[in-house]
């Protein structure tokens, strides 16, 4: 005899003594092995977990001494035996021989769609008979098939009888999912925290149930639900939100701005109102021309803020010539003092400039800002007409100077020149009066016949002719001066102006 028998000796020995010493002296056990089952459509691993099954079940029986399987493998391994494909009645029994076992059990589990299937068949090892097999069909997960299905067959191939408990049928209740357009909400049933949406609640009793919603930022809601034996009843939640108005009103006929909300930007928009949940936000408006606006606001549930745009305009430089450096500006009626040459105005306003200084025409310049790039102005003043001067005083005594502006010397000549053409206005009127008079008592002297008539209108008439000469003499003066004042007048005019060269 070999080494290699005496080794495959010694292991059988060795179990048979085990099996012996392990074994009531009173019990006749018969000794079995579980050939691995043979793999279809599962994986090894499954099928030699289920294969363990099958002999743990054997085992629980009590009729049986199960050869460990790690024992079997050592056995065969020694042999050089392999497991795999030995399906058939005579390699099952060449196995069994091998061991050293009086039965063997072997067979198939396979799956086809969703069914499992299992072959099982126990084999006497000295006839060669088939003394018992099983076949079962489970439509079922493969869970199914270690906790019940394997104690069953084990059950069939021994001829043991299987006692199940008797359950009683579970008392009828029903389901209900609740369901919502917001995430997680919250259900509290009997005010128990049941969980969050969507959520499926299982055996409850048939009837009447009342349950709460919440979640943040929105209105607590409170329903009922009708729940039927074997039935599933479906809630929709329609939670409101806590929720106020926030109104952005403008400030200004035709502003346009935009409206930075977190995410969200509302472009060329006038005024706008949102509708937002309870809370604490900030906002920026932004307009061109101004500068940003930032602001916070707190909504409450069902109540409005209003903010109005007020904000600040850009200050834009703006840049001024003037000549000469002594002219007054005004910018809308406001003296400015431009000593620097330039300014800084605000955005989106007009502007009326205008620039005077003696002896010079005044320039007016208007604009409206509305770019945000500087802003030049150039208020080139013109030295006024000398000629211009000339004339008009030439015409009416003063106005030249007035033009020059000699308002003063403009007065004199034109107080003096009124006055003077007044007063000689009335000593002409005078003189034609008495000259008209004098005609008179001369033709009272022609007329007269009588020597005492004619002496006395002579000597009348001479009195008339030598007061005649008088108010002559005092048209003459006045005339003169006059004519002086408006000659003074003239010359001052056009050649004392004090208007520079252009």
């Amino acid at each position: 005899m070999n080494s290699h028998r005496m080794n495959k000796l010694k292991i059988v020995l060795f179990l048979l003594l085990a099996v012996a010493l392990t074994t009531p002296l009173y019990t006749q056990k018969t000794n079995i092995a579980i050939l691995q089952f043979d793999a279809e459509n599962i994986t090894g691993s499954e099928a030699r977990i289920l294969s363990d099954r099958l002999r743990t079940e054997l085992l629980k029986i009590g009729a049986f001494n199960v050869v460990d399987r790690s024992a079997m493998e050592e056995i065969l391994q020694e042999q050089g035996f392999q497991q795999t494909g030995c399906v058939s009645d005579e390699c099952i029994v060449e196995v069994g021989k091998l061991v050293g076992v009086e039965l063997m059990v072997g067979g198939s589990i396979g799956k086809i769609g969703t069914i499992y299937t299992i072959s099982a068949r126990m084999i006497d090892v000295k006839t060669g008979k088939i003394l018992s097999q099983q076949s079962l069909d489970c439509p079922c997960p493969i869970e199914t098939l270690l906790t019940e299905s394997m104690g069953e067959v084990a059950a069939g191939l021994s001829g043991a009888k299987i006692v199940k408990p008797i359950i009683p049928p579970p008392p009828a209740v029903g389901s209900a999912l609740f369901t919502s357009q917001e995430e997680n909400v919250t259900i509290l049933v009997n005010g128990e925290v049941k969980g969050t949406t969507p959520l499926t609640l299982s055996d409850l009793e048939p009837g009447q149930h009342s349950f709460a919603a919440r979640k943040s930022g929105f209105r607590d809601y409170t329903g009922q639900y009708t729940i039927e034996a074997d039935g599933m009843t479906e809630i929709s939640i329609p939670l409101i939100w806590k929720a106020g108005t926030l109104s952005i009103l403008a400030s200004r006929p035709g502003q346009k701005f935009d409206f930075h909300f977190g995410d969200e930007i509302y472009e060329g928009i006038g005024s706008k109102q949102l509708s937002l949940g309870e809370g604490d936000y900030t906002f920026t408006i932004k307009e061109y021309g101004y500068q940003d606006l930032t602001q916070k606001v707190s909504i409450g549930d069902r109540r409005a803020a209003v903010v109005k745009v007020v904000n600040k305009p850009v200050m834009v430089p703006a840049y001024f010539t003037v000549y000469p450096s002594l002219a007054t500006v005004t910018i809308n009626g406001k003296v400015t003092e431009i000593s620097s040459g330039n300014l800084t105005l605000p955005f989106g306003q007009t502007y009326t400039v205008t620039a005077k200084a003696p002896k010079y025409s005044t320039e007016q310049s208007s604009f409206e800002i509305k770019e945000i790039e500087d802003v030049k102005v150039d208020l080139l003043l013109s030295p006024k007409s000398k000629v211009t001067t000339g004339v008009l005083s030439t015409l009416i005594p003063g106005s030249g100077q007035f033009y020059s502006d000699n308002s003063k010397k403009g007065l004199i000549f034109m107080v003096a020149s009124v006055g003077l053409a007044a007063v000689l206005n009335g000593a002409n009127s005078n003189y034609q009066e008495e000259h008209s008079l004098m005609e008179d008592y001369q033709q009272d002297y022609q007329n007269a016949t009588d020597p005492a008539y004619i002496a006395a209108t002579w000597e009348i008439y001479q009195d008339q002719v030598n007061t005649v000469n008088d108010v002559k003499a005092q048209l003459v003066v006045y005339g003169v001066a006059l004519g002086a004042t408006w000659i003074a007048n003239a010359l001052d005019a056009w050649f004392f102006n004090g208007i520079p060269d252009e």
